[in-house]
């Protein structure tokens, strides 16, 4: 048995802001063998910069070995998703890689990435930048009133990777104090 072949992965938009700009991933064009249908879709995203660290998520368990990713939702026979996305690392100017994993009936898989742009939303009071908040509480609130759970509870997720992430933009250089990079 051999994993589904021949599809891509769409995001749309390419570039957008964090945690305001709803994006569309779409899973088009993937076949295998008529028996080992149905396939179902896994949409993940991750912050890491390079092909080699997301070669390391497991297709298998879809989940990851090494790599920080962070789930749209549970897998399903939908070919489509979409999300509010965290900013990606500046020091990788800010690029999110949207990732698909897709099964046949019989757990083979295979992935797709597509990097996207996912810039920080600053505003700037009395020559310092910061962040609005009250704008993401206005979104959570749309979503609530219309009733999304599930976009709701990404949005939440997505929110808290927001506020858990740092930047190395100011900081000293961390090999010359001998710790790794944040």
């Amino acid at each position: 048995n051999g994993p589904p072949t021949s599809g891509i992965l769409q995001v749309d938009p390419p570039f957008g802001e964090e945690l305001e700009t709803l994006f569309s991933l779409r899973a088009p064009y993937w076949t295998d063998d008529p028996s080992d249908y149905p396939l179902s879709y896994n949409f993940q995203y991750s912050l890491e910069n390079t092909e080699e660290t997301l070669s390391s998520i497991n297709t298998n368990s879809n989940s990851s070995n090494q790599v920080s990713v962070f789930s749209l939702g549970s897998s399903s026979e939908k070919s489509y998703s979409s999300g509010y996305f965290s900013s990606g690392l500046a020091e990788n100017n800010h690029t999110v890689y949207c990732i698909v994993i897709v099964s046949d009936f019989y757990s083979a898989s295979t992935k797709s990435y597509q990097p996207i742009i996912v810039n920080k939303t600053v505003v700037s009071k009395n020559g310092e930048e910061s962040v609005d908040y009250s704008r993401y509480a206005s979104i959570l609130a749309k979503l609530r009133m219309s009733g999304q759970s599930n976009a709701m509870l990404q949005f939440i997720n997505a929110g808290i990777n927001n506020l858990a992430s740092t930047t190395c933009l100011y900081s000293p250089n961390c090999g010359e104090l001998n710790r790794e990079k944040c």
